[in-house]
């Protein structure tokens, strides 16, 4: 009977701890996921600005396309199938 005492003092020692240690961690992501939504509603102002150190981007044409025959040379050969 003694050892039973002795094993359920160890669990609840290792329950408060694992609870300190979850109530951290829920503390911390509801911190960031105040962050992110402060920043996420903040997009609109942010339109052109640039991620710090990423380049500038220049806007790109939009390039034609065109399409070419594929010739018989560059087709794999057809088999049929066993």
């Amino acid at each position: 009977m003694e050892i039973l005492q002795e094993i359920g003092s160890y669990a609840g020692i290792a329950a408060i701890l694992g609870l300190a240690v979850l109530s951290a961690l829920y503390f911390s992501q509801a911190r960031d996921v105040k962050r992110l939504r402060e920043w996420a509603g903040r997009a609109p102002e942010r339109g052109g600005v640039p991620a710090p150190g990423q380049p500038h981007a220049q806007p790109q044409q939009p390039r034609a396309v065109t399409a070419q025959p594929v010739s018989q040379a560059t087709r794999a050969p057809s088999r049929p199938v066993p």
